[in-house]
């Protein structure tokens, strides 16, 4: 059998596709949910780990890894051993499986939950934490979407290449909105540290939110840029939690998949420990990205760009009707492509071709003019403090010259209605 090479690749760097040499029989062992025996990895013997490398790598694996963003750090994939040896935390859920490559058990929340750290803290200097009971959000998928809005609001093509670190829209002056952080936050997080932006994070779940703002309380140089806020009302996305007189740029979700919890378990071979608000809304997605949309019509003009992340095809294709009735300016796709899955990205637009360009240049340069002003300022008071001065000598001068004259009293008199 062709083995696979050490590096675990997916959505969330799961074992890429076998060789088609491979029978059918090898296939279902390599996609059963079973962990190897764990002897090398939990005895932390530097024999057992000198006889891991020593496993031949086979030739690459197929994945759709390198059709991620041409700005991501996961198109290569990642070596699990690698980052075990980095984060011994996470080096305990790292097996050799049957092909010599690296392996942890996807149907283990504590293993993703270890992997999502240690990602998270390795390519980002972010420290996250999140209890059992919660989503652990796939990094590479997740930056994946943000590295496609920075090209969306920037007016850039991301298949051409041409998104530059000049063309792109960074900073705190880009705002973005997060629709339903969960517990986790990691769009809002990933924003703020991968382009500086400043993102408000919505959440349905009161227990949740407090954990996302402790995941932005951990990281000191998040606090300013990430700004957590409950939504009150479910049946509301936007309205209740934005004020009026806000302008953002874009807004990112990532929305319950299910409709019903039933369903939220029907993949044995993948972990779903996440709370119900995560997992699960009126309609699935089909039916919250249907409420975006209306509510959206409500306030066309307060944010640039609407986004979503889309699970299903056949929810994809909805949406765009839909959306072909709603009276949009624009509407642009992207296919976002990691390990051995696919979805995509819908965005919807208000403004037209020269509204957006017009916003786009506003947040190029957006402290140009405040600075010009404040150094317009500077020098006007500058100029009244030496005027200022300069009176006050004048008017000692005379109450001296006057003082010597004997007229004293009438000095100070004459000297102030100078």
């Amino acid at each position: 059998l062709s083995a696979l090479a050490r590096k675990g690749l997916s959505a969330h760097f799961q074992p890429s596709r076998i060789s088609d040499k491979q029978t059918r029989s090898s296939r279902r062992i390599i996609m059963k949910r079973k962990s190897e025996p764990q002897a090398s990895t939990e005895s932390g013997n530097g024999d057992d780990r000198r006889l891991q490398k020593k496993v031949p790598r086979g030739q690459a694996p197929i994945s759709n890894n390198e059709r991620m963003h041409p700005r991501s750090m996961h198109r290569d994939g990642l070596d699990y051993f690698d980052l075990g040896q980095r984060f011994p935390e996470f080096n305990k859920y790292v097996y050799v499986n049957r092909f010599g490559g690296a392996s942890i058990d996807h149907g283990d929340p504590d293993a993703l939950r270890a992997l999502t750290r240690a990602l998270l803290l390795h390519c980002y200097q972010l420290r996250w934490e999140i209890p059992s009971g919660y989503l652990s959000p796939p990094v590479p998928s997740r930056a994946n979407y943000i590295h496609y809005v920075a090209d969306l609001i920037s007016g850039t093509d991301s298949e051409a290449g041409d998104a530059s670190d000049v063309t792109l829209l960074k900073g705190p002056d880009v705002r973005g909105v997060d629709i339903g952080i969960g517990a986790n936050c990691i769009y809002s997080l990933l924003g703020a540290r991968l382009y500086g932006w400043r993102m408000v994070g919505t959440e349905v779940d009161a227990a949740a939110l407090e954990l996302a703002k402790a995941n932005v309380d951990r990281n000191d140089d998040m606090r300013p840029l990430v700004d957590v806020r409950l939504q009150t009302d479910a049946s509301h996305i936007f309205q209740g939690v934005l004020n009026d007189d806000e302008r953002f740029a874009f807004s990112v979700c990532n929305p319950p998949f299910h409709d019903t919890i039933d369903k939220a378990h029907v993949n044995p071979q993948r972990a779903l420990d996440g709370s119900h608000s995560e997992l699960v809304c009126d309609g699935g997605e089909l039916g919250f990205i249907s409420r975006m949309i209306a509510e959206s019509q409500e306030r066309p003009k307060q944010i640039v760009w609407y986004t979503s992340l889309v699970a299903r095809l056949t929810t994809l294709k909805e949406i765009k009707r839909r959306l072909a009735e709603a009276g949009i300016a624009a509407r642009r796709e992207f296919t976002l492509y990691q390990g051995k899955q696919t979805r995509w990205v819908i965005a919807w637009t208000f403004h037209g071709e020269a509204e957006r360009q017009q916003e786009i240049d506003r947040l190029r340069s957006p402290s140009t003019q405040p600075r010009q002003q404040q150094q317009e300022e500077a020098v006007s008071a500058d100029h009244e403090q030496r005027q200022e001065a300069s009176a006050a000598d004048v008017r000692q001068r005379m109450a001296d010259v006057l003082a010597q004259l004997g007229q004293g009293g009438s000095a100070g008199q004459a000297a102030e209605s100078e």
